[in-house]
């Protein structure tokens, strides 16, 4: 499931005052786990039928006497708020959860460091996060919304040597 918007937020303010946490600057959202031992790691999720996300970082985890109840009811993780409007989550879903060394997650996380080096190539640099849509196709946030303001910068084509003379995309 997911957890009601701002609540996890409540949570890193209770665990930063413990240091329980260091820092995910590169992760998307926030999940739960079953063990408290997995907090302050980075997962990356697969939604059945659909491509690995992430990285999440962990910074909850099950009541122990909550996970036997919680394992009878196969349940794996709970999101963040965010993540599951975007996900347009009703209710439980299919999920795997994937530790951020794993194979599969450190696959998914070169094909979203290539998605972005090839939005750079164009030319065109977009102070803008890359965000992976439903199609699994990576997009600009600044074309998707006119309300993302995204600042075009100066730069050579690397392909004839033009220079873009830079735009602000309002």
């Amino acid at each position: 499931m997911y957890y009601n918007p701002g609540v996890f937020e409540q949570v890193l303010d209770y665990r930063y005052t413990q240091h329980h946490l260091s820092a995910c600057d590169d992760c998307i959202g926030y999940v739960a786990l079953l063990r408290g031992g997995d907090i302050d790691r980075q997962v990356w999720l697969r939604r059945e039928g659909q491509m690995l996300e992430g990285p999440f970082w962990v910074v909850d985890a099950a009541a122990f006497k909550h996970v036997p109840r919680l394992l009878s009811r196969n349940w794996v993780a709970d999101v963040d708020h965010d993540t599951a409007m975007r996900w347009r989550m009703a209710g439980p879903i299919p999920i795997t959860v994937y530790d951020a060394d794993s194979p599969e997650a450190q696959a998914a996380a070169e094909a979203q460091r290539s998605a972005a080096q090839t939005v750079a190539l164009v030319g065109i640099v977009y102070k803008c996060a890359i965000v992976p849509l439903e199609t699994h196709n990576y997009q600009l946030l600044g074309a998707l919304s006119d309300s993302v303001n995204c600042l075009i910068s100066q730069q050579s084509n690397p392909v004839d040597g033009s220079v873009d003379a830079g735009t602000t995309n309002d």
